[in-house]
């Protein structure tokens, strides 16, 4: 198979952003999309974020990768749907979803969905939306960490596994919002 050529896209959702639709065709051979997102929320911040990827040839491949951080009374519903139309063989996707909730006032409602009309294709989804591991709290804390000091680290690697696709302005962002935790 020849080498896909892929596009990525990176976007930054914070509490001042409106409504967001995103929608992507993949409609030629050997092409593939990659779409990383970082929601960051606090106070009565709302995040409705829908997110679509259409494979309508085959040989194409995507990946949509969301992650967030929501503190306070913020909230995140998100709508991620892949669709592999009927003749898009050896498509290949992959669908992720995940929340931090560092309240229990904070809500989230992530919804993936993979609706596939061929058979050969590759598609594969996950999501999570949960507080920090107290396991893993604990464990920094057994190693010198302050509680506060591990729910940061712990933090900041859930977030900057995607960082490094930001621009310098959306990292410095992304740091200050972290900071305040």
């Amino acid at each position: 198979m020849p080498t896909i050529k892929i596009q990525k896209k990176y976007y930054l959702w914070t509490g001042k952003s409106k409504p967001v639709d995103l929608n992507f065709v993949l409609n030629r051979k050997n092409t593939g999309l990659e779409v990383y997102g970082i929601f960051l929320g606090g106070g009565i911040d709302k995040f409705p974020l829908n997110i679509r990827v259409d494979h309508k040839v085959g040989d194409t491949k995507s990946r949509v990768v969301v992650r967030g951080v929501l503190t306070d009374k913020a909230q995140i519903e998100f709508k991620g749907n892949v669709n592999i139309k009927k003749g898009a063989r050896r498509s290949d996707t992959h669908l992720e979803a995940k929340a931090i909730l560092l309240s229990s006032d904070a809500k989230n409602r992530l919804e993936p969905y993979l609706e596939i009309d061929e058979n050969d294709v590759k598609a594969t989804h996950s999501t999570y939306a949960g507080p920090l591991d107290e396991h893993e709290i604990f464990y920094l804390q057994s190693r010198g960490l302050s509680r506060d000091k591990a729910k940061s680290l712990l933090t900041e690697g859930f977030i900057g596994q995607l960082m490094k696709g930001f621009s310098q302005q959306e990292q410095k962002m992304i740091a200050r919002f972290l900071s305040k935790l």
